[in-house]
């Protein structure tokens, strides 16, 4: 006797099911993965989307369901990586506004769902590709329709759509040159295969493990044959709590910003992911809109070098790559550290990093050597104790705030070893001076300066110099104080919780005040201070 419908427990296990197949077959997809750019992460993009949608889930064994339909969609929409990921949230979503009120679904709502959620993956690529994991799954929801005969055969029903999705997935090369340059299928198309197979197999009772690992061709063979001009190397990616939820009218403000645009609402939350050559000035657009959150940042350039090339040889004593990896308050320093070449930023923005924490992102560099930037005196001890647990050569660089880090970063030079770098670094952090203008948050008294509750106070080398009503107040006369005749650029990063409007307004200021020097403003998205002020 075949399966009718789909309750909420079925659809939790089915989605456990297609996740771990998925999973276990995540590296055939990244071998694959040569569009939109051949960085080689689709299975796992793909991957952790559904795991992230699997986690939802969790403690909701007695869920109906529109709750675990609900819970899935959003969490699959938090947990998306890549547009891959983003197009596979659609498909859960499709489902999700399917089930809206019902306590099963039948073979006819999963015609309509697998339909509805290839229609919201189309709507949310801005510019799509037939050959794509959209093809795949647009041909396989059209094939739904004509499979009356399964109105009662739910395994029938999901056996006809593997079916189509496989003759979908075969004719892809057909459809976009660079898969027949390269000598694949699409990995995401793939990848939605092997979705399929893991509720098939689930229901059939097959194993969702693989005991032999088929042969394969080495990682990196695939994307050696396209080339990749590299125009907009970052994938910027984030999570935005609008002031206003149109994601029409957002998604045209971010067309001009790069390419591969993805932008997806679902209740009170937009995704967007965008392949760009500067995310800071992505992520100051976000900041004009809402506020963004589940930032992250990638250089596919990086990644594509590093599965096609490996490690790259320095000089003739072979040294390796070096990775540098950055602590940042902020997702817009983050972002103007990733542009500069930094290969990993560890997220201070709430709390100092942990250990594990660091020690993780040392463990999942590039290369075997780094170079680690606290960017914070209170973080330095617990470098030190990831300098002292990790098997990779490791040095510090002893940044003790945000200026000191992006200066050192400027002095970093490919053609040196990991010690030279780390004496030229540590010779930069003397050049620079950093302040920042934040908030008091109660009456004090330090050396001859009085503070009081909601001043703004500038500080500047461990001391509190200003405190006034007005916050550009603040900036300039701190500025007074850090300028020196032999200073050239003056730089600002703009927190969480001010506008770029008032942040430009300050530059005019600053600009004004001190029209011998060069200025320049970014947004940067630290939390617990308005200004932050390097000096150079």
């Amino acid at each position: 006797m075949g399966i009718l419908y789909c309750d909420g427990d079925r659809f939790r296990k089915a989605l456990v099911a297609s996740a771990s197949w998925l999973s276990e077959n995540s590296e055939v997809l990244n071998r694959l993965n040569v569009f939109p750019v051949p960085d080689g992460d689709t299975g796992t993009n793909m991957s952790l989307t559904l795991i992230s949608a699997v986690d939802e889930l969790k403690d909701m064994e007695d869920a109906n369901l529109e709750e675990v339909l609900e819970a899935s969609a959003r969490g699959a929409l938090m947990g998306a990586r890549g547009c891959s990921g983003v197009i596979i949230s659609q498909l859960i979503a499709g489902f999700a506004e399917v089930g809206k009120g019902k306590n099963r679904l039948f073979p006819p709502d999963i015609i309509e769902g697998f339909q509805l959620g290839a229609k919201r993956a189309y709507q949310a690529v801005t510019e799509p590709v037939e050959g794509t994991m959209l093809t795949v799954i647009r041909e396989s929801a059209e094939e739904t329709a004509k499979a009356l005969e399964y109105k009662t055969d739910m395994i029938g029903l999901l056996e006809r759509v593997l079916d189509k999705a496989k003759s979908s997935l075969q004719n892809t090369p057909n459809l976009l040159p660079v898969l027949a340059q390269a000598g694949v299928v699409d990995a995401g198309g793939q990848g939605f295969v092997f979705i399929l197979e893991g509720i098939l197999r689930l229901v059939k009772g097959e194993p969702l493990t693989i005991n032999t690992k088929p042969e394969m061709k080495p990682i990196g063979t695939a994307q050696k044959l396209v080339n990749e001009s590299w125009d907009t190397p970052y994938c910027t990616e984030f999570i935005l709590i609008p002031k206003k939820a149109d994601v029409a009218k957002i998604r045209e403000a971010f067309l001009p910003l790069g390419v591969d645009l993805v932008v997806i609402g679902w209740g009170d939350m937009i995704r967007v992911h965008i392949h760009t050559s500067d995310p800071e000035k992505v992520l100051a657009h976000a900041h004009i809109h809402g506020k963004p959150t589940n930032v992250k940042i990638d250089d596919m350039k990086k990644q594509h070098r590093h599965i096609t090339q490996g490690p790259i040889l320095l000089s003739q004593e072979a040294q390796q790559e070096i990775s540098i990896i950055a602590v940042a308050p902020g997702d817009g320093i983050s972002a103007v550290f990733k542009s500069l070449g930094v290969e990993s930023v560890v997220m201070s923005d709430k709390r100092n990093p942990s250990v594990s924490e660091l020690i993780q992102a040392i463990d999942s560099a590039y290369s075997d050597k780094v170079l680690l930037l606290p960017n914070d005196g209170n973080i330095i001890p617990a470098a030190i104790q990831a300098e002292n647990m990790s098997h990779k050569s490791i040095k510090i660089v002893p940044s003790k705030n945000i200026s000191e880090g992006l200066s050192a970063v400027l002095s970093f030079r490919n053609d040196l070893s990991l010690e030279d770098n780390l004496l030229n670094m540590e010779k930069s952090l003397r050049r620079a001076k950093h302040g920042e203008v934040a908030k008091a948050v109660r009456n004090a008294k330090y050396d001859n300066v009085t503070v009081y509750e909601n001043d703004s106070i500038g500080r500047y080398n461990g001391k509190i110099h200003v405190s006034v009503k007005d916050t550009e107040k603040a900036v300039i006369e701190l500025l007074k104080t850090m300028v020196e005749p032999e200073n050239e650029v003056i730089t600002i990063f703009y927190g969480a919780d001010v506008s770029r409007k008032d942040a430009e307004t300050l530059l005019e200021k600053v600009e004004s005040e001190f029209s011998e020097l060069e200025t320049e403003l970014h947004y940067g998205g630290q939390p617990n201070c308005l200004y932050i002020l390097s000096v150079e």
